[in-house]
């Protein structure tokens, strides 16, 4: 445990410290899993670790006045709650989706990013305070002896403790966890048109691809990389979308489906077994 200090600013570099290490951890633990629930569970263990260790650091510290505990309260443990809030959520939202069709994963990201919109709708008086950055209310916001249990937890986010808690503090945590969900969903939501979009093209031609679509990916990838369209200015999902619309194949998402060709021993075995299979047909030409 830290003994109590009186310099407040060392509270302000040890949580910046603190907080550049779990976005650290975050990143380790987000290129080691491509299962999203994983990665949300792990990262939530990250956060509460860091949470933890916040709430010692205040516990056992003191500000100098009460601008830094507002500026505590209002910028600091937000920080690092949100990120908490936006793991527990994001574990919650893709264990409730459902993959059956593109159509019905469109519509629940759809609802899910609506219901972002209807917590703003609900809290729009406090979400305008915050999002001007007013101060005119800081000190009843912010400061904990001014702390009203009903007005803390009226944003229904977790448990709150008298120490470490202020009126405000998670609500100001609950937009910037909507404000990392909606980027998420947003991001889901495009990835999803596309491929839907692509589904659509499929059977325009005759051609069916008989090989595997990590195959394809492969060949759409090194097609993009060598620049062979439009003077190297076509878009990648161009090329994809013309190829499965060409081979009467869905790619899907082709992105995951390249981060997951980048991590095998022998990436371009594909490539490499196309090359010898035109210098055979060379060689047999010229018998």
């Amino acid at each position: 445990m830290l003994s109590p200090k009186t310099i407040s600013a060392q509270i302000f570099i040890s949580a910046d410290k603190l907080f550049k290490e779990l976005e650290t951890n975050l990143v380790s633990i987000s290129s080691q899993n491509n299962n999203i629930l994983s990665l949300a569970d792990l990262s939530r263990i990250a956060c509460e670790e860091s949470l933890s260790k916040l709430k010692d650091l205040i516990l056992n510290s003191s500000f100098k006045n009460k601008a830094e505990e507002i500026y505590f309260f209002k910028k600091v443990k937000p920080k690092f709650t949100s990120k908490l809030h936006y793991f527990i959520h994001l574990f919650d939202l893709e264990r409730r989706r459902i993959f059956n069709t593109l159509s019905s994963q469109i519509e629940y990201f759809e609802k899910a990013l609506c219901n972002l919109n209807f917590q703003h709708q609900d809290n729009i008086e406090f979400y305008t305070y915050y999002r001007i950055d007013s101060t005119a209310l800081d000190d009843k916001y912010f400061v904990r002896s001014e702390l009203n249990i009903h007005l803390a937890h009226s944003s229904g986010l977790f448990n709150y403790d008298r120490n470490f808690s202020t009126n405000r503090d998670s609500h100001v945590a609950q937009i910037l966890t909507n404000d990392l969900l909606a980027i998420y969903i947003i991001s889901e939501l495009e990835k999803l048109r596309e491929e839907k979009t692509s589904a659509k093209l499929i059977a325009v031609s005759n051609l069916n691809w008989t090989d595997t679509k990590a195959s394809l990916t492969v060949l759409v990838y090194a097609f993009h990389s060598y620049q062979c369209f439009n003077n190297g200015k076509s878009e990648l999902k161009e090329i994809a979308q013309a190829f499965s619309k060409l081979c009467n194949v869905d790619l899907g998402d082709f992105y995951r489906t390249w981060a997951e060709i980048k991590l095998k021993k022998d990436p371009t075995k594909f490539l490499d077994a196309l090359k010898i299979s035109v210098h055979n047909r060379i060689n047999s030409d010229l018998e």
